[in-house]
């Protein structure tokens, strides 16, 4: 029992117990079902193996496929949700492995006060921190992401410390930390963030020497091995899964998927755009942590200053590399891109409670800082509790199933309603089967060549239809897609001529539908109207008559910027049927619709509108 207890088996048993208890708080918050933007989407994909949305993720989607195959839940969608905490917690004792060496090499191994419980805390810290526990709420390729980043550094960090306090090279460490750091990049390319971090403690180590360099080529092997794993794209790419996202099966292809170039617009594109997104670090920052763990790490950096500055300047590169390229993309779901900033300011948290356990050497000194500590960790918990409990959350499946489920067999829906129901009807519809009669086209998709190589495999017969109209776009969107001279005016009339003739070629076979958010000179020669949560195209303008819709709503409230899109989504098409109905003089069913949008979003905007439909004549 005493063996148990000293050296590695003392690390083990603690990573042990932590990885434990994380790993069940994390199952008490993580989502019962899909949930928004990519969930649904990546669950298909990893259940299929298909090719998910750039940069692909190909080592993510065949570990998750393993998962969405074991026997721990009925779901497939939950199996995924568990593989998400599984390995969230992972990555937390991961970092607390990482804290221990870079601990031990600052201070007194034999101090449990500097060494163990400033690593714990630090880790659980970072583990119940609000955009990291998220990660484990639901599927998200950030999960494993967090997981490499944690390895990567491990790894190396030991790797350079065995260097320079030996001046031995420990090739075992090395060609495991290249490895790694390939299958980092296999998953998600924002591990080029770990570079000026990396680059600085590496040459700081070794010199701008011939061996220095020699050593980078020496790892070029396993970083190769690692990022063999992108072998992937071509290889199922050319078998035609039925998600086959930019179609990677030339060199061309793959590039243009591992690189995100549809992305590049939106990154470094003004100053506007970075003075937004520095503020939204800013001030969720404080949050994040609760707080206190902000002023350990001010107290942690000021002890590196003094005692470490090595390891100081590489935690601070890994911090500002993440931030400053953070700030510069313009996308609304930014908060996962700075989880290397999060994991950074843990390890400065680490670094704060050694110098104030330093502060207090005396028995209740030490029992003060432990029970402040624990105070603060609590205090975080229960903050960001509420903040990332997903259990209760079905409001994308709710909505995903109320769409597909009222529409008429075989329909044809368009729509760009990816955060509330594309990315999730891709679960529903190829894993669970619901609805798969229904082809949901997306209607920004429809801008990527590869779409259309998808559309002929999964929809060949809608395909084949309309196959002259494709071939014209795509001859002038290839000129786009390869930087030769075009003119988008001349793209956009053939994208719209494209999707009239979707319309046009089908709707006296099958019924069609658009979202809302559909810009009304698409399709602008028939008449929408709402029927369910969707507009149906028809020729006439005659009274179409519809059965009250099949509506599954479980109430949710957590407010943020999805939930009361989702919320607006439905009172809106509830409410334009109401309006219809009452233009037809049918004020009872226009009553009825409108209760309903009254029952799911009960805002004063819609009891006024109730109101007003309750003393029409």
């Amino acid at each position: 029992m005493k063996n148990l207890l000293e050296g590695k088996y003392r690390d083990h048993i603690i990573g042990l117990l932590l990885w434990l208890g994380i790993f069940i708080t994390y199952l008490q918050t993580i989502a019962s079902t899909v949930e928004f933007i990519d969930s649904g989407e990546l669950a298909a994909v990893s259940y299929v193996l298909g090719i998910a949305h750039p940069t692909g993720y190909p080592l993510w989607t065949l570990i998750a496929h393993i998962f969405s195959s074991l026997p721990i839940a009925k779901e497939e969608i939950v199996r995924l949700n568990i593989f998400s905490a599984f390995i969230t917690a992972g990555a937390a004792v991961i970092f607390y492995y990482a804290m221990l060496f870079l601990l031990r090499a600052d201070g007194d191994e034999n101090d449990p006060l500097l060494i163990f419980i400033p690593a714990v805390f630090s880790a659980l810290t970072l583990a119940f921190s609000q955009t990291f526990w998220d990660q484990s709420t639901s599927i998200e390729v950030y999960a494993l992401h967090v997981f490499l980043l944690c390895s990567t550094i491990l790894f190396f960090a030991r790797a350079v410390f065995f260097y320079i306090n030996t001046q031995v090279l420990d090739q075992r460490l090395w060609w495991l930390f290249a490895f790694t750091l390939g299958l980092s990049f296999t998953n998600h390319l924002t591990t080029i963030l770990l570079a000026p971090a990396f680059l600085y403690l590496y040459f700081s180590a070794f010199g701008f020497s011939k061996g220095a360099f020699r050593q980078i080529l020496v790892l070029a092997l396993p970083f190769a091995l690692g990022l063999s794993v992108y072998l992937y794209f071509p290889i199922r790419a050319v078998q035609q899964p039925v998600l086959n996202w930019g179609y990677p099966a030339t060199l061309e292809r793959i590039f243009w998927h591992i690189s995100g170039k549809q992305y590049r617009i939106w990154m470094f594109s003004s100053s506007d755009v970075m003075a937004k997104q520095w503020k939204h670090f800013f001030d969720a920052l404080p949050t994040e942590f609760y707080y206190a763990p902000l002023l350990l790490s001010a107290l942690g950096v000021w002890r590196l200053i003094i005692h470490n500055r090595r390891i100081l300047v590489f935690i601070l590169l890994l911090l500002a590399g993440c931030v400053l390229y953070t700030i510069n993309y313009d996308i609304k779901d930014i908060d996962s891109y700075f989880l290397l900033a999060y994991i950074s300011i843990a390890m400065l948290a680490g670094f704060g409670i050694v110098e104030a356990g330093a502060l207090f050497k005396t028995l209740w000194g030490s029992i003060a800082v432990i029970a402040i500590l624990a105070g603060v960790l609590i205090a975080e918990i229960s903050a960001n509790i509420p903040e990332v409990d997903a259990r209760d959350n079905y409001l994308v499946e709710d909505y995903t199933t109320n769409i597909l489920t009222n529409l008429e067999p075989n329909a044809i829906i368009i729509s760009y309603q990816w955060d509330y129901f594309i990315a999730a009807s891709y679960y529903f519809q190829y894993v669970k089967h619901v609805r798969d009669d229904v082809m949901v086209i997306d209607k920004e998709l429809l801008r990527r060549s590869w779409y259309f190589m998808q559309m002929k495999k999964n929809h060949p017969e809608i395909y084949e239809k309309s196959k002259r109209d494709i071939d014209s776009f795509l001859e002038e969107l290839a000129k786009f897609e390869h930087d030769t001279p075009y003119d988008p005016a001349v793209i956009e009339a053939k994208y719209n001529q494209m999707i009239d003739g979707f319309v046009d070629h089908n709707v006296d076979s099958v019924a069609i539908y658009v979202t809302a958010e559909i810009e009304p000179h698409l399709a602008s020669h028939y008449l929408r109207v709402p029927e369910g949560f969707a507009f149906r195209l028809y020729r006439d303008s005659t009274y179409h008559p519809v059965r009250f819709p099949t509506i599954s709503y479980h109430p949710y409230h957590k407010a943020n910027i999805y939930t009361q899109q989702i919320h607006h989504l439905y009172t809106s098409m509830l409410a334009q049927r109401a309006l219809y109905e009452e233009g037809q003089g049918k004020m009872d069913f226009a009553q009825q619709y409108a209760r309903k949008a009254y029952e799911i979003n009960p805002s004063v905007a819609t009891a006024q509108f109730l109101k007003r439909l309750t003393v029409s004549p």
